[in-house]
C-alpha cells in the first residue's frame, strides 16, 4: 500500500504505552463471586452435555476435572488471598515472572489437586 507523504507530517511513535496496555489486557481480579459464577457455568455445561453429548468435543470427564479445580480454588480462596496479600503481591504495577508466581503458588501448596 502506497502512502502519499508530500506535504504530510509524519510522527514516529515508539509505542510507549504498549506494555501497560498488554498487561491490562491479560490482568483480572479473581474474586469469590467469579469462582462461584464459574462453578454455576460448569454445572450448566455438564447438564447440557448430558442432554446433547454429540454437540461438543468436551467430555464430562474434562468438565469434571475443571469443576474440581474451581471447587478447590473456591474452597481455599480465602486462605490464599490472605497469604498473597501478606506477600509482595500487594504491590500494584509489579510485573511477576511466571516462575516466581508458580514458586509462590508452590509455597502456598496451591495446585490443581489441592484440597
Amino acid at each position: 500500500m502506497k502512502r502519499e507523504l508530500k506535504n504530510a507530517i509524519v510522527i514516529f511513535d515508539e509505542g510507549h504505552g504498549v506494555q501497560a496496555a498488554l498487561e491490562e489486557s491479560v490482568s483480572f481480579d479473581l474474586t469469590s463471586r467469579l469462582l462461584l459464577d464459574c462453578e454455576i457455568d460448569i454445572n450448566l455445561l455438564q447438564d447440557q452435555l448430558k442432554l446433547f453429548p454429540d454437540e461438543s468435543s468436551t467430555t464430562l470427564t474434562e468438565l469434571g476435572h475443571l469443576s474440581e479445580v474451581i471447587r478447590n480454588l473456591s474452597k481455599n480462596f480465602g486462605k490464599w488471598r490472605t497469604k498473597l496479600q501478606e506477600s509482595e503481591f500487594k504491590e500494584k504495577g509489579k510485573i511477576w515472572p511466571g516462575r516466581e508466581v508458580f514458586k509462590i503458588f508452590k509455597e502456598l501448596a496451591m495446585s490443581e489437586s489441592t484440597d
